[in-house]
């Protein structure tokens, strides 16, 4: 009976934790603001393992980890970490989030204390500065279907949801968080994708508008000096709190792109 009631424990939790992983993928697919993808990523994967702190590294086109986001309020390290030696290009395996970005699979380190495979150093100080324990280290890379790997996640000491203890992650709460990561991996590369987007639409935008700057010695320069004039009066009139301008506003970032697009081809119809 006992077993049976622990069976049926474990079938609902396991249940829950695959409902939440749903609707953290859902979520993230549709989250287009970078700031709040992270933050949701990071949040979604404490809540699916239970457990105390997270981290998230993304990979730069100098081929180093950079911090990105930390579930506590610490401040980010401002140090990017290689995944090769500079001087020798041999890979860079002795950290846990480099080995895990090389290869492209999960690290999960039962205690960091106990850990001989890699260097823990850096770890071991911020416990040793902050008071903090480290116990269980979870690393897993955010890897696209084609195996391209744009990040690293990791999460640190998984809770026992009942006493609250420190305990290793288990098998499920690694399955469930590679899935997580997967649908991360996705929702990067479609952000890189949209910035890739409007990075060359803004360069056609500017390019028409010097071309028809360049037209006239006498209108030199004002395709370029309408958007800064009419940005100014827009972020003045959102700030105006009486008279007919009162009501204006522009609603997130998306409709003062399209007003500052807008400014900026106000004279491409001629």
């Amino acid at each position: 009976m006992v077993r049976r009631m622990a069976a049926d424990s474990d079938i609902k939790t396991y249940r829950e934790r695959l409902r939440l992983l749903v609707e953290s993928g859902l979520l993230i697919s549709v989250e287009r603001d970078r700031d709040r993808l992270f933050r949701h990523i990071l949040s979604s994967g404490k809540e699916l393992s239970h457990c105390d702190a997270a981290t998230m590294y993304l990979m730069t086109e100098r081929q180093t980890l950079q911090f990105a986001l930390r579930s506590k309020e610490d401040p980010l390290p401002a140090f990017e970490i290689p995944l090769c030696d500079a001087q020798t290009g041999a890979p860079n395996e002795s950290h846990v989030s480099t080995y895990v970005a090389l290869h492209n699979q999960p690290i999960n380190i039962e205690d960091v204390y106990a850990e001989k495979r890699f260097d823990l150093k850096g770890t071991l100080r911020f416990d040793e500065e902050s008071g903090y324990r480290t116990v269980s280290m979870l690393t897993l890379p955010m890897s696209t279907p084609e195996s391209e790997v744009l990040g690293v996640l990791q999460f640190i000491n998984a809770m026992d949801p009942v006493s609250g203890r420190i305990i290793a992650f288990g098998d499920e709460v690694i399955e469930l968080l590679g899935a997580l990561a997967s649908f991360a991996a996705v929702a990067l590369k479609n952000q890189q994708l949209i910035d890739n987007q409007k990075r060359l639409l803004d360069g056609m935008i500017l390019a028409i508008s010097g071309a028809i700057d360049a037209k006239s010695p006498y209108t030199g320069g004002h395709c370029a000096r309408v958007p800064e004039l009419a940005i100014m009066l827009a972020e003045e009139a959102c700030h105006t709190s009486d008279g007919p301008l009162a009501d204006f506003r522009f609603n997130g970032a998306e409709e003062w792109e399209e007003f500052r697009i807008g400014a900026w081809l106000h004279d491409c119809g001629k």
